[in-house]
């Protein structure tokens, strides 16, 4: 069992790449905030990459607007799951499970 009382996820089919891998410890690494587009781009992540993670059920994106210089600006903050947590902590996304 993973550490929330679930089976361990094998993410060998839900994270292929290394570039994957690493987006996933990035946003984890980010907090309970969630990590940026800006933050994610910095570290050489694409959106494509986050997308495959969106949809393999192991981060969310919480999107709301937020006022900046006087205007509305939509943002985006991806957060990792209790299913990435779990990857993680199982040592997985590493290729270490």
């Amino acid at each position: 069992m993973g550490p929330n009382g679930n089976r361990p996820i094998a993410l060998s089919a839900k994270l292929r790449s290394s570039a994957q891998r690493h987006a996933l410890a990035v946003i984890a690494a980010a907090g309970s905030d969630g990590a940026t587009q800006t933050l994610l781009t910095a570290h050489g992540l694409s959106l494509r990459t986050i997308a495959a993670l969106v949809k393999s059920g192991v981060v969310t994106i919480a999107r709301k607007k937020v006022r900046t210089g006087g205007k509305w600006v939509d943002a985006a903050k991806v957060r990792i799951t209790d299913a990435g947590r779990d990857a993680l902590a199982a040592g997985e996304a590493f290729g270490e499970g």
